[in-house]
């Protein structure tokens, strides 16, 4: 609709025709131009007897404007009436100081505890039971359960005015939700080893011994159950004293982690600024803190720290607690580091970065090729944004993952010679690694951090003198600025990738899909036919094993059972999945990829709504759509359509449940053969071209590619095509990254390759007092303790 009326009497006569109207929850989209008018309207709207949809901050992620392009969005949820009778504004006005229903409270600081629990949320899987202790008004408690398969939420708290306004306005309208009076350090009503999950936020800070409390939390929780818990994070006033009278403690950092490591193993840290409180005012942001190990920016300007952790099994130990600096003491500006095994007495060194979580499949992917390349005469030394826990048998350094952050790693390299200058074509790469972040920072600290890093560059080149390079992901501004500094020195490089299909990996001249060496390079033009006995072996690795690149959560047991969660019924359903450039940053709308990449829709967001309206003439089909996850995008608009938007479903059983895959450029569409699926192509990616798929060479083409991919035109010839491409990868392509799985190539034969194209190394010192001087040099200029 257009902008809401004006006059102050007809806003209130409309939005109390809107409540009146109004089923359960309410849709609104309108013209608006600020966030300040945005915020007056929600308030509008909370005094009308609506509150906040549990979705809320799921549709609208926190630090995110809700104005985009001139139109606003809001969704809400009517307050049950005898609970808005009795629980009117003003009566929780009165009680706020200790309780309010953030649900029906505007502003960024009710935003910011609805993002904690939104985060909880992610982290609730079916048929789990899940506790909310000190769950306040129970608002929290109702966003853990909706849209989940939790069996039980229960909400626990020491007030019997809050629970009673918890079962009237939330326990009476899902009953799954339960509510009673406790006492977080006396959880007896619960069984040991009983619950799944316990949230906690600003709990412990409240109570006088924390520690009784998270044993309590460890008494109930499962082995393996997740408990996730926050702290302000040193609220103090000029003085240092506690301004907060019901505050019985103050936490910094190693407080907290400490505290939470004696009952728990740490997960992930997350810090969270809402713009002020008792700190500097923050952009508002929720982020991970890489390795639970902030840098001193964050320990001083966190609002609050949230913590992810999990019960080890019966007789486990838990990790001890981090040890800081002391007081007084500087801290250093990246996580801490581990000191190095011996690199041996070989001469050949093969410098490689990564930039993926150690995870079991990525320790052994990397251990497997270290012991290879020994067998071949090589050492490898690895730059990594995250250690291995344990240490591994090769050297590992950490180094970060934006470039700004050299800066603070080598804050005297800043400006050091003639390093602050931007060479043609940097400037690109720049706002890439600006764009990582989900604020963005500013281009001054990224010429900061370029210039910190080429010096950090040049001494691994200068002192390591490694005899190849073996760089990880294209998109990474840090890896397109060393392969051009490896290229100018006459260094060989290579660029590897996660492969097109899980548990590989591929070498790329210049990056994946459409730009993939598979589609350009002139030597993989050639395909040959499908051998129908390698391509059943290839097929029942993945569709037994079913590998993920990215965690997903349990499958239905059978894809009938998701249809029907889904609502399909006896329509065909089209699965749209999400492709993963935008969600790095890396895909601004009018750049050069749109001409590399997209037949006619610049955004994955465009092309669902192409692809949504397609569906809807046909009149036989349902349409879902699952982001790529790491695709910050909310959808409101797509939502507001009223697409399914679907994250926590795994990807697997969509596929197998699907009448038709529809993909940009996800590598998910390479797997949606083994499921004998169709695929619509809607961009350039690796097969493009091939007859593998229904390729959209263009928006007029839409509806006739999507009338051909549903009623399966030409689908024995295009079926092959599709099996023989996926062949041809794992035969002449990718390289084999996990232990079983069926490529003609492993890292054994990557390790002989790298060797034999590595530059000669004979006569030169021994990789180990190459790498003592390159490190004796970085020890000198890295911001320690």
């Amino acid at each position: 609709m257009g902008e809401p009326p004006g006059d102050d009497v007809l806003q209130g006569r409309w939005i109390s025709e809107l409540w009146r109207l109004t089923g359960r929850c309410l849709w609104v989209t309108f013209e608006c131009d600020s966030s300040a008018k945005l915020l007056a309207w929600e308030q509008r709207f909370l005094e009308a007897g609506f509150r906040k949809h549990p979705l809320w901050t799921a549709l609208r992620p926190f630090g995110t404007d809700g104005v985009q392009n001139g139109v606003a969005a809001l969704v809400f949820e009517k307050v049950p009436a005898p609970a808005l009778e009795r629980y009117p504004l003003s009566a929780l006005r009165a009680e706020r100081d200790l309780h309010m229903d953030m649900l029906r409270e505007a502003g960024l600081r009710s935003e910011a505890h609805l993002a904690r629990y939104e985060l909880a949320r992610r982290h609730v899987r079916e048929g789990m039971v899940v506790v909310d202790v000190a769950c306040g008004l129970g608002y929290g408690a109702a966003v853990l359960a909706h849209a989940t398969g939790a069996s039980r939420v229960i909400g626990v708290d020491c007030s019997r005015w809050a629970v009673d306004y918890a079962r009237l306005n939330y326990g009476s309208v899902d009953r799954r939700l339960h509510f009673q009076v406790g006492d977080a350090r006396d959880l007896s009503f619960l069984a040991d080893d009983s619950v799944d999950l316990v949230v906690s936020f600003e709990t412990l800070e409240h109570v006088p011994n924390p520690d009784r409390v998270l044993a309590e939390f460890r008494r109930v929780l499962k082995p393996g159950g997740i408990f996730i818990g926050s702290v302000p994070n040193l609220w103090v006033d000029s003085e240092g004293r506690n301004p907060v009278p019901y505050h019985l403690h103050v936490f910094d950092f190693e407080g907290f982690h400490a505290l939470v490591a004696r009952h728990f193993r740490w997960r992930s840290l997350f810090r969270q600024n809402a713009c002020g409180g008792w700190k500097p005012p923050q952009p508002p942001g929720l982020v991970c803190i890489s390795e639970c190990r902030p840098c001193p920016e964050d320990e001083r300007n966190a609002e609050w720290w949230i913590a992810i952790a999990e019960r080890p099994d019966s007789g486990s130990e838990v990790h001890p607690p981090v040890s800081g600096g002391q007081r007084g003491q500087s801290v250093e500006a990246a996580p801490r580091r581990i000191r190095y095994p011996s690199a041996g007495r070989t001469s050949t060194a093969v410098l490689a970065t990564n930039y993926l979580l150690w995870t079991p499949a990525t320790r052994w992917m990397w251990e497997r090729l270290a012991r290879e390349l020994e067998r071949h005469g090589c050492q490898l030394v690895l730059l990594s944004t995250t250690l291995p826990d344990p240490p591994v048998a090769f050297p590992v350094d950490l180094h970060p993952y934006l470039l700004r952050d050299f800066a603070r790693m080598f804050p005297a390299w800043v400006g050091e010679g003639e390093n602050w200058h931007l060479a043609p074509g940097e400037a690109h790469w720049l706002k890439a690694d600006m764009s990582r972040v989900g604020a963005g920072y500013g281009m001054e600290e990224a010429l900061a951090g370029l210039s910190a890093f080429r010096t950090y560059t040049e001494t691994w080149l200068k002192e390591l003198r490694p005899a190849i390079l073996l760089l990880a992901d294209n998109t990474l501004a840090q890896t397109a600025l060393l392969q051009r500094r490896a290229w100018d020195l006459h260094l060989p490089v290579l660029i590897y990738e996660r492969g097109l299909l899980p548990d590989t990996l591929m070498v790329e001249s210049r990056g994946i899909q459409a730009w993939s060496d598979v589609r350009t390079h002139w030597c993989l033009q050639e395909m040959p036919g499908v051998d129908p006995v390698r391509y059943e072996e290839i097929r029942s690795y993945y569709v037994t094993r079913r590998p993920e690149k990215y965690p997903q959560p349990q499958a239905p047991v059978d894809p009938g059972s998701l249809r029907q969660q889904l609502g399909v019924g006896d329509r065909k359903l089209v699965v749209f999945l999400g492709g993963g450039f935008e969600a790095n940053g890396h895909s601004p709308k009018g750049g050069i990829r749109d001409r590399v990449f997209f037949p006619g829709f610049s955004t994955t967001e465009e092309t669902l709504l192409a692809l949504w309206r397609a569906v809807q003439r046909r009149g036989d089909a349902f349409l879902v759509f699952k982001p790529h996850p790491l695709d910050p995008n909310p959808y409101a608009l797509a939502r507001v359509e009223g697409i399914p938007v679907v994250r926590d479903v795994n990807v697997h059983a969509l596929i197998e449940a699907a009448d038709l895959v529809a993909a940009q450029y996800t590598t998910l569409q390479f797997e949606a053969v083994f499921w004998d699926k169709p695929v619509l192509l809607l961009a350039r990616s690796a097969w493009w071209g091939r007859g593998a798929t229904y390729e959209v060479t263009g928006p007029e083409e839409l509806d006739v590619q999507l009338d051909r991919s549903m009623s399966r035109q030409d689908w024995e010839r295009i079926r092959e095509r599709a099996r023989a491409f996926v062949t041809w990868l794992m035969d002449a392509f990718l390289i084999g990254a996990a232990p079983e799985v069926p490529a003609r190539r492993c890292l054994s034969h990557f390790a002989e390759y790298l060797a034999r194209v590595a530059m000669d190394c004979r006569g030169m010192p021994p990789v180990a007092e190459r790498l003592e001087k390159a490190m004796r040099r970085l020890e000198e200029h890295r911001v320690r303790l």
